[in-house]
């Protein structure tokens, strides 16, 4: 009897090469690790100019894009008009490494909730010489050239874009992303809670985003280093993009969730929850104050925080029994 014949299962490989720009890149990394592998496993690694995303390869599911980019419709109108751009760019092919920049190739335009300069190009010495180069709407024609996306960057960012959470207070609007360090394992979707307001500051609704986040994907064992924002106000002005700095939080959440401390998890979760309880416009201004400070404090551990807040609870507690 001859012995079964071994099993050759297809793997694949891409390369997503970085451009600098951390919510573009972001959206780019975790699209192809979507639209790529979809729900099953898949594997990243930083490897200093690109990451490398490697798994099984699997069929595209056009139901299940479809489905990842209705969330990212949802948040950004922009995406929606441009429902027919991506039918036509998931058609035309997509490769296994991913560039990045734009060109000024006749293409795709990225989307206005973006950084300008995937539009406007290099910004310069002085950004600030003139206004229609940090906008993302259309304006009068500047001398620069105007940049595109090719149709395959236009696909892996909008369904990246579509994992973002987005972030509201007053005019105030931002969309963040997690960004993950070293080698680690995406299996299945990103599932955590997308939609975020907070009455206090836009500062306090993205550091509430960024913590539930984190205890979303406490059972994920997911290494999140930093969380990557783009921020806009009113009509997709565009105003800045980065990093939001909450790298210590990153890693005192990771410890816990490494070494079992559930202490400390409880106690992020009653900070979210006082944060999720002070979220409405109705909540009194010293309140809303505290929960500034709370906001501070979880980004930025200090003694200055602490005793604000001490001081603003001795006050808050005054006036409800006066």
């Amino acid at each position: 009897m001859p012995l079964p014949t071994k099993v050759e299962i297809a793997k694949e490989t891409y390369r997503v090469y970085k451009t600098g720009i951390p919510f573009y890149d972001a959206a780019r990394l975790i699209g192809v690790a979507h639209l790529f592998l979809g729900t099953a496993s898949a594997e990243v690694e930083d490897r200093g100019l690109y990451w490398e995303v490697y798994g099984l390869k699997v069929a595209r599911d056009p139901i299940q894009i479809e489905w990842v980019l209705e969330d990212g419709k949802a948040k950004a109108g922009d995406l929606r008009q441009k429902e027919d751009q991506l039918r036509k760019a998931l058609k035309a092919g997509l490769p296994k490494e991913f560039e990045g920049l734009p060109s000024t190739a006749e293409s795709y335009p990225a989307l206005k909730e973006f950084d300008a300069c995937l539009q406007r190009g290099p910004r310069g010495f002085d950004p600030l010489r003139d206004w229609r180069i940090v906008c993302s709407l259309k304006t009068p024609k500047l001398k620069e050239k105007v940049f595109s996306l090719s149709s395959h960057e236009l696909v892996v960012s909008s369904v990246g874009f579509s994992f973002s959470a987005s972030v509201k207070s007053g005019e105030y609007r931002t969309f963040i992303l997690p960004v993950f360090r070293g080698r680690f394992v995406l299996s299945g979707f990103l599932i955590y809670q997308r939609n975020f307001y907070h009455a206090a500051s836009g500062f306090v609704a993205e550091v509430l985003a960024s913590l539930s986040i984190l205890l979303d994907l406490a059972n994920r064992r997911l290494p999140v280093a930093d969380f990557v924002y783009t921020r806009v106000f009113g009509r997709n002005v565009f105003s800045s993009s980065g990093y939001l700095g909450l790298e210590r939080l990153c890693i005192y959440w990771w410890e816990a969730i490494q070494r079992g401390k559930h202490d400390a998890l409880n106690l992020l979760r009653n900070f979210r929850l006082f944060l999720q309880n002070t979220q409405s416009s109705n909540i009194d201004e010293q309140v809303q104050n505290l929960a500034r400070w709370v906001a501070d404090f979880i980004a930025n551990p200090n003694v200055n925080a602490l005793t604000k807040i001490e001081q603003l609870k001795a006050r808050i507690l005054a006036s409800s029994q006066a």
